[in-house]
């Protein structure tokens, strides 16, 4: 939970949309910016995250809106892991151009 707390902090600081607080080890989260489609860039993220391979995330629909989820299970997951994820999420929001 302590990294799952840390993950929910973090997105929200680099301009992410958290759209609960986590009660488990999942964190569910998009990118929304004025005049851009959401659905659009979140899937965007979504397969730059997949092509890199060094972390795992999935999707699903909440609210007929493209959802980010981060699932963090694995005994093997430490804040280093954590932070490799919010810095390629932040790298493809600057791709972006936003």
């Amino acid at each position: 939970m302590q990294l799952t707390n840390y993950l929910y902090k973090e997105l929200q600081t680099i301009g992410y949309k958290v759209l609960c607080e986590p009660d488990l080890s999942v964190v569910a989260f998009r990118l929304e910016l004025k005049n851009y489609d959401s659905d659009v860039l979140n899937k965007i993220i979504l397969d730059e995250i997949q092509k890199d391979g060094r972390i795992f995330i999935s999707s699903t629909v909440l609210e007929d809106k493209l959802t980010l989820r981060a699932a963090i299970l694995s005994f093997r997951t430490h804040q280093k892991e954590i932070d490799l994820f919010l810095h390629l999420l932040k790298k493809i929001k600057n791709q972006l151009d936003i």
